[in-house]
């Protein structure tokens, strides 16, 4: 399965679902099984051509939980991308309207919010999340704040 974790600059939440999901599946050895990625809804961490690498509290966050996200640079979503991946899970609302108006539908039902995926398919994640808004470390200080909301939806 192919999936892509989407946010609205591809420095902080949806690179840190990439890799903590990497990690999950590998740790139950399923990793063969998948491709997973993450995407930006925007360009504006994008300079020139070349993204910026995940924000530093971010990656320490990662770091912290032996994650290491080296190498990882922003990168914006493309139409390519929606016919290549199976599913796309985006980290809010904003995202999930921006993807929809970025490539003019989602005549394949690809497109999820993070969270609303993880119900629907039995998960349900401590505390009360009905009206969540996964706030990334750049929108929030906690990264470690973060990782416990994307984990728990993931696992």
């Amino acid at each position: 399965m192919k999936i892509m974790f989407v946010c609205h600059g591809n420095i902080c939440r949806s690179p840190m679902a990439e890799f903590i999901f990497k990690d999950m599946v590998r740790q139950v050895g399923l990793a063969d099984q998948f491709e997973i990625a993450s995407a930006a809804t925007s360009r504006e961490e994008i300079w020139h051509g070349k993204g910026n690498p995940v924000y530093p509290p971010a990656k320490a966050e990662l770091a912290a939980h032996g994650l290491s996200c080296d190498g990882k640079r922003a990168r914006q979503l493309t139409v390519a991308d929606y016919d290549y991946y199976d599913l796309l899970l985006a980290m809010d609302g904003s995202n999930v309207r921006n993807l929809h108006r970025m490539l003019g539908g989602d005549p394949q039902h690809k497109i999820k919010k993070l969270l609303d995926y993880a119900r629907q398919h039995g998960l349900r994640p401590k505390g009360t999340c009905r009206h969540i808004y996964l706030e990334g470390p750049a929108h929030h200080s906690d990264a470690n704040k973060f990782i416990t909301q994307v984990a728990i939806p993931i696992e």
